[in-house]
């Protein structure tokens, strides 16, 4: 008999009902190339022990953000899919958002327009970074900002189009 280990490893989001079937078939899926035998699986959730794992990701991070600052406009819109990132960023990481808006707030010139769109943003607390002077407009559409309170960094800027609404009826 031949035995192997193979150590892969996946990151995902948004995956409770895929964990709890796993965990209903004792963490076995079939094996997709032996039939009648199983591959047994370990979920690490929330956490990769960084002994493991030692990534810098800022070279590759700041290049990709520097391709999508244009003009005064930067563009960060379904920021994970962007072919440049060779490590899957997520905006909705609050840790990895924070990095970028500090990026972003060194930016010259600064930027006037923030495309956040497409990236399941809940929190916006990371652009609490910003100066306020400059931004006019940001685009969040497309996110999971769900509250009121996910809203709230927004009241120090002055966005065009904010005057028309009033902050008091939204937040």
């Amino acid at each position: 008999m031949f035995q192997f280990r193979l150590l892969a490893q996946i990151y995902v989001r948004n995956c409770v009902e895929a964990i709890l079937k796993l965990i209903s078939n004792k963490l076995l899926i079939p094996h997709p190339r032996i039939p009648n035998q199983f591959i047994r699986i370990t979920i690490i959730a929330n956490q990769i022990p960084s002994s493991i794992v030692n990534i810098d990701i800022s070279t590759n991070l700041q290049a990709v953000l520097k391709k999508r600052f244009q003009g005064k406009c930067i563009n960060l819109s379904n920021f994970h899919s962007d072919a440049g990132l060779t490590e899957f960023c997520v905006l909705s990481q609050p840790k990895l958002m924070l990095y970028v808006m500090q990026f972003v707030s060194e930016l010259k010139p600064p930027p006037t327009k923030l495309i956040f769109s497409d990236n399941f943003l809940r929190s916006l607390e990371a652009i609490n970074v910003l100066g306020t002077d400059e931004v006019r407009s940001i685009d969040l559409r497309n996110n999971e900002l769900a509250t009121k309170e996910a809203l709230e960094p927004l009241k120090k800027f002055y966005i065009i189009g904010n005057h028309k609404i009033g902050w008091k009826s939204i937040v």
